[in-house]
């Protein structure tokens, strides 16, 4: 699937976009869904403008909708899977990352640990964030 900035000219994206995952489900006897992405490595200047884009994307009123597999789905958290938290000992990618969670509700981390075990944040335990990536320093 992927996102164009054209088809969003009320939005403020950047370019376009492909995510690595949509996840799906039904409320209220609607699809919504969850851009998920996944990141094996360090973030960089590109990734925080794609981590701009899908919250803008995701972050309109009501969520933004898109078609995946035929099916109409409305786009309205973003989550990011950090698959090695040593990605993320930088401190400057440690603070961005706490301010993201602070700024935008609609946004869910998950980090794995060096022994696999995994670690979700979101709007409940969002101050255990810090905590947490600090320990990794």
């Amino acid at each position: 699937m992927k996102i164009k900035k054209s088809d969003y000219p009320e939005l403020n994206l950047s370019q376009n976009r492909v995510p690595d995952l949509i996840d799906m489900a039904k409320k209220d006897g609607a699809v919504v869904g969850t851009l998920h992405e996944i990141k094996s490595g360090k973030m960089n200047t590109r990734d925080f403008k794609q981590f701009d884009d899908y919250m803008e994307f995701a972050g309109k009123k009501g969520g933004s909708p898109v078609q995946v597999g035929g099916k109409r789905v409305v786009v309205n958290e973003v989550k990011y899977t950090f698959t090695d938290a040593s990605a993320l000992k930088d401190p400057k990618t440690q603070g961005w990352l706490v301010k993201k969670m602070k700024d935008h509700n609609k946004l869910k981390i998950e980090v794995f640990d060096a022994k696999g075990i995994k670690h979700d944040f979101g709007q409940a335990n969002k101050s255990e964030l810090k905590t947490f990536l600090e320990h990794l320093s």
